[in-house]
């Protein structure tokens, strides 16, 4: 590796969200290019897990649970120690959970980097976009609330918690007015998420371009893709979910990523894609249209394209009306048919065959959870849709919480 001189101050770039704008992308080609940036002088002060676990630390989110506050307690403080003695150009810092922090959490994360030059860096996309994916991250955390109903009470304002979540991670204009003071003018920067029709690339080249890093010292072709659900397969996890109440968070998305990875993404081009309702879209364009106001007053460093905020849109994009149009049935159903079909092959793979389809056991375990969701289903889809349920129970029931 190439000797830096020490410099008076090390410099950290604080990558902190927001949620769902291509961090996942940023993180995975980060930390595969972790060699290469290593020797062009860019340090990366842990893996995306041990990242995850010190922004617990710092901003205390492991009260509720005793063994995770004991693997996280120190890890940021170790991370920061780190970044203090790295003397080339920079570290850099990417976890998400940053974004929601409040005044007092965001003012404790600064505070502990005292003595650094410290740059924050926060992601926003299209509200156009942000939505639905929103809703898809929502139904993959225990989420049960339908498509139509979930856009309705972000639309309206009504309190709840998919309000209360969705303005957490996608509330720009707070993020913006609660981390921008907390450093020097210049530093903090908007990176604006390219249209979908663009490069993926184009996200990583203009977050190079602020950290000061070659984009080619990263090799894209390495980054793992990050397994999305379409529109059936998140309808049918917010209907099994309640099931699953009770089980243990970590055994639970263990066996929830799984299926996202293994059974879903390979026939996610099959399925339909989220449309909004007219009345939706245009609360989403009044939405970038306050972001873009803020940015503008807020005098930030914005890189990339405003434009990429649309304010107008074609209405011929979206359903008429207050209402989208719902998962169709039949896609439900076969989602159903093809979870079952995937656990029941991991859980033989793994040498735990699950008790047979039609056995006591299996229909037992729709019993030790919530009722399941089958409204508006056919009775034939209902089947699938409950028998999917208490699979998905016993996988997660017998999946390691370590």
């Amino acid at each position: 590796m190439k000797w830096w001189p020490r410099r008076r101050r090390p410099v950290v770039f604080l990558h902190i969200g927001a949620m769902k704008t291509g961090t996942t992308y940023l993180q995975s080609l980060l930390e595969s290019n972790r060699a290469a940036l290593g020797e062009a002088g860019f340090l990366l002060p842990g893996t995306p897990r041990e990242l995850t676990l010190g922004v617990r630390d710092i901003l205390r989110l492991t009260r509720n649970d005793p063994a995770l506050e004991a693997r996280a307690s120190g890890v940021w403080s170790a991370q920061v120690a780190k970044m203090r003695d790295w003397r080339g150009p920079a570290s850099i810092y990417s976890m998400e959970f940053l974004a929601s922090a409040d005044e007092t959490e965001a003012a404790r994360v600064i505070d502990s980097l005292q003595g650094l030059d410290v740059h924050v860096i926060l992601t926003v996309r299209d509200a156009l976009s942000a939505i639905p994916a929103e809703w898809q991250r929502w139904s993959r955390n225990r989420g049960t609330m339908g498509w139509p109903d979930y856009v309705e009470q972000l639309r309206e304002g009504r309190s709840g918690s998919a309000t209360r979540v969705f303005t957490k991670t996608q509330d720009v204009v707070r993020m913006v007015r609660t981390w921008a003071p907390l450093v020097p003018a210049g530093r903090f920067h908007v990176l604006v998420v390219q249209n979908p029709s663009a490069p993926r690339e184009l996200l990583w080249e203009r977050f190079a371009g602020i950290v000061g890093v070659d984009p080619a010292v990263a090799d894209t072709s390495l980054v793992r893709p990050n397994p999305s659900l379409g529109f059936g397969a998140s309808d049918l996890l917010r209907r099994i979910n309640p099931v699953q109440h009770g089980t243990h968070h970590l055994a639970y998305k263990r066996v929830e990523r799984h299926a996202a990875r293994e059974v879903f993404w390979p026939h996610r081009e099959h399925e339909p894609k989220h449309r909004l309702d007219a009345a939706t879209a245009e609360f989403a364009l009044d939405w970038n249209r306050t972001v873009r106001e803020a940015l503008q007053a807020d005098g930030v460093r914005v890189v990339g394209d405003l434009a990429d905020l649309p304010t107008e849109a074609d209405p011929q994009r979206f359903d008429p009306g207050d209402r989208p149009v719902d998962v169709d049935p039949a896609v439900v159903g076969a989602c159903a048919r093809l979870m079952v079909e995937g656990y029941e092959a991991r859980a033989a793979e793994a040498g735990r065959p699950l008790p047979p389809r039609d056995s006591d056991e299996r229909a037992a375990a729709l019993t030790r959870g919530r009722p399941v969701q089958v409204d508006g289903l056919p009775a034939d889809v209902a089947a699938d849709v409950r028998l999917a349920a208490a699979t998905m129970r016993l996988m997660v029931e017998q999946e390691p919480t370590t």
